[in-house]
């Protein structure tokens, strides 16, 4: 019973099963999953977009590429690897009389551990999102490059647009900039996500003040706790993840991005013998026995590479 509660097929779908922690960038749906075979993800520049290589049969017809500039750059999915133990005492004073009983208490004990792990996951894939919304992917400490998708590609990164006093004005110029990068792909709107000192400074203006007051009142301010206001078709919206003092925007500055299907996120597979050759999945949990029958070793990953494929239309605002 052990050992089937411990296969890695079914820790890991149990691990995906569990409630997921609701992150900014998981509740606006931004990016869409693509399950990949390889821990390489093959990104290639056409036109100006960027855009995944399938990976093809090696007897298979390869994709038609375009003859028109196009360069192809393999960069290594993130690989986010996560462990703990599960001691007999973690279990010992917890059991339910009778074999069903201890069985109950394993699954829920498990549960809370890889649970506390994806929530962890979670936090982190949150934050190579938001860089992948500057097109910069960061690592944990904010300070090494992952991936510069403007360098590698050599993309010009529009300079930091400063606002006016005029937040229509503001709306319009955003825009302009963003369907410019987008090329013909439609955009439904766009999104600032704001730093405190940057939403502060928006609202010290007069009017920003007075339609964030009209537009609070309409909303359920129990259930939405969240601070935003949509002027000039931009949706400014209050944004202060960190994690110690490190914030995931800089302060006094906002991160601007249109609402759009350019935004991918690669999922490779885990570095198991059980995931080779299969399709990448989110998160993966994995146990093994210790020595001496003294408890399990449970580790949990995950192997993303969140991108967007067109960060010329990537904003940083400022005042």
């Amino acid at each position: 019973m052990d050992k089937d509660l411990f296969e890695v097929t079914k820790l890991t779908a149990a691990m995906n099963a569990l409630p997921e922690q609701i992150t900014l960038t998981s509740n606006l749906k931004l990016f869409k999953a693509k399950p990949i075979k390889t821990t390489g993800v093959k990104i290639r520049l056409v036109n100006q977009r960027l855009e995944l290589v399938p990976n093809t049969p090696r007897k298979g017809d390869p994709v038609p590429a375009s003859k028109r500039d196009s360069k192809t750059v393999i960069l290594e999915a993130t690989h986010l690897p996560l462990s703990d133990v599960l001691l007999p005492d973690d279990i010992q004073n917890l059991g339910t009389f009778g074999t069903e009983g201890k069985f109950v208490q394993m699954v829920t004990v498990i549960n809370e551990c890889i649970g506390d792990m994806k929530d962890q996951l979670v936090l982190t894939r949150e934050h190579l999102r938001i860089g992948a919304l500057s097109g910069v992917v960061m690592d944990a400490d904010g300070t090494t490059i992952i991936a510069d998708l403007y360098e590698l590609f050599k993309i010009i990164k529009k300079p930091v647009y400063k606002m006016t006093a005029d937040a229509i004005d503001d709306g319009r110029a955003i825009h302009n900039i963003m369907k410019k990068g987008l090329g013909g792909t439609y955009m439904r709107g766009a999104i600032a996500l704001c730093t405190t000192e940057f939403f502060n400074a928006f609202l010290a203006k007069p009017d920003n003040k007075k339609a964030y007051i009209e537009q609070s009142k309409k909303r359920d301010t129990m259930r939405d706790l969240v601070n935003e206001v949509t002027i000039g078709g931009v949706r400014y919206i209050e944004y202060n993840v960190s994690v110690g003092d490190y914030q995931f925007i800089k302060a006094g500055k906002a991160r601007a991005f249109p609402l759009a299907n350019v935004y991918l996120e690669a999922m490779a597979p885990a570095n198991y013998n059980e995931a080779v050759n299969t399709l990448g999945k989110a998160f993966y949990a994995k146990a093994e026995a210790r020595g001496m029958g003294k408890g399990y070793d449970i580790e949990a990953q995950a192997n993303p590479f969140p991108f967007c494929n067109a960060p010329g239309a990537l904003i940083e605002l400022s005042y």
